[in-house]
């Protein structure tokens, strides 16, 4: 992980371990930003603890402009789109832009877009569209006119939309968002389209789905209500162990033993090794035995006939 140590070397400090020898040597604690309502399961040792959604919170009054935008849409509601800070809306290829902007002319429905910079001289922007270079994402997802998200499915997006109970189109770029969209597209919450095969039919048909289809909004309403069903907040429950750690000296009896064992053992190399000769033995042993009751017979046979010559 050397850009990793690099980066935390420049925040923490020079004289910093490399974090492979902090997770093998120091690491009593580990804080995954992960719930099992949303992500797929894992088996987790007791120093490793669910903290996802930590950043969620409800949602905050909206700006002015922004709230007469919103409520300008009527019973129809409106729509978010944001591809967080992977794809920026001018960045875009030319007609990826013009299939979002023709399907949206499509509908009854308002969107805000989270584009970053000012539209090209080839952008027709329709009257239902508003382009903005920040937007207040959690406030607007728990706005109650809010229809539809369209996400890049980046974890804290997917988290988000979850926490605020809104159906999402995820449309993955790199990293782990196939792995996100592929589980909410799944799990029935989510429509997943891929950009290389995109059409503007296949994103409006997708975008009718979620909006005319309740099942979208009924799945999301009972994962939802599992992300939030928790004892404590994640915010609550990271601190909560961070201060446990302080409190018992760094709390070593929550390390795992299997972080002194070298890779050959972890993996348990050795006994996949003796598995395997023990394997290749046997298939000798056949094939020489095989071979030796084949040779035996072809030399009784050969015997035989020179008997009956003689």
């Amino acid at each position: 992980m050397p850009v990793v140590d690099r980066m935390a070397q420049k925040m923490l400090g020079k004289n910093l371990p490399a974090i492979e020898e902090i997770e093998r040597h120091y690491m009593s604690l580990l804080i995954v930003n992960t719930h099992s309502s949303i992500n797929y399961q894992l088996p987790l040792s007791p120093a490793i603890i669910q903290a996802g959604g930590l950043h969620c919170v409800p949602p905050k009054p909206l700006p002015k402009d922004l709230e007469s935008f919103v409520d300008g849409s009527g019973d129809a509601g409106f729509i978010i789109v944001s591809f967080g800070s992977v794809l920026k809306g001018v960045d875009m290829p030319n007609n990826f832009r013009r299939i979002f902007l023709s399907a949206f002319a499509r509908l009854p429905q308002r969107v805000l877009w989270k584009w970053e910079d000012q539209p090209g001289e080839n952008d027709s922007i329709p009257s239902n569209v508003k382009l903005l270079p920040w937007m207040p994402q959690q406030d607007l997802l728990g706005h109650p006119k809010i229809r539809l998200f369209i996400t890049h499915g980046g974890l804290f997006s997917n988290q988000e939309a979850v926490y605020h109970g809104v159906p999402f189109i995820v449309m993955p770029i790199f990293a782990d968002q196939p792995i996100n969209a592929q589980k909410a597209h799944d799990d029935g919450y989510a429509i997943r389209v891929d950009m290389d095969s995109m059409s503007e039919e296949i994103l409006f048909d997708a975008i009718q789905r979620i909006l005319t289809d309740p099942k979208y909004a009924e799945k999301m309403n009972q994962v939802s209500a599992l992300a939030r069903d928790q004892m404590e907040s994640p915010l609550d429950r990271a601190v909560y162990w961070i201060e446990y750690v302080i409190r018992h000296q760094g709390a070593p009896h929550l390390r795992i033993a299997s972080r002194k064992l070298s890779l050959f053992q972890r993996y348990l190399y050795d006994v996949l090794l003796f598995v395997l000769f023990s394997a290749l033995s046997f298939l000798f042993l056949v094939f020489y035995l095989c071979r030796h009751i084949i040779c035996s017979n072809g030399r009784v046979k050969i015997n035989g006939q020179k008997k009956k010559k003689n």
